[in-house]
């Protein structure tokens, strides 16, 4: 099997991706008081599984484990303009892209991933 790219890219991107929601959640921490619950409930967990799923794309080690990493990625930008009805946090909105651009490379390259 012929290693390309995609699933280092994956990685990469679900790293940053989950960087920029731990900077939404210290934002929203800092600016409001009522937001505090809601980002350590979810939004930094959310964030610390994107990082992790991202650390098993770039080794290519339990897809189903990086592709969660990309949905976890992508999914808060949903949580936190729908359920809070915060304005727009910049890193938010740039995780929820880039998890995107994850989950289409993640599923591309499912087939390099280690097998049991």
């Amino acid at each position: 099997m012929n290693k390309t790219w995609k699933p280092i890219a994956a990685g990469v991107l679900d790293l940053i991706g989950g960087a920029f929601q731990l900077v939404a959640a210290i934002s929203g921490i800092t600016s409001f008081v009522s937001y505090i619950i809601v980002t350590s409930v979810f939004i930094v967990p959310t964030g610390v599984l994107a990082i992790v799923g991202g650390a098993y794309a770039i080794q290519r080690k339990k897809w189903i484990l990086a592709l969660a990493a990309c949905v976890f990625a992508f999914f808060p930008l949903s949580f936190w303009l729908w359920v809070i009805e915060a304005e727009f946090y910049w890193p938010v909105v740039l995780s929820a892209f880039l998890g995107i651009g994850a989950i289409v490379l993640t599923v591309l390259s499912k087939k390099e991933f280690e097998r049991k």
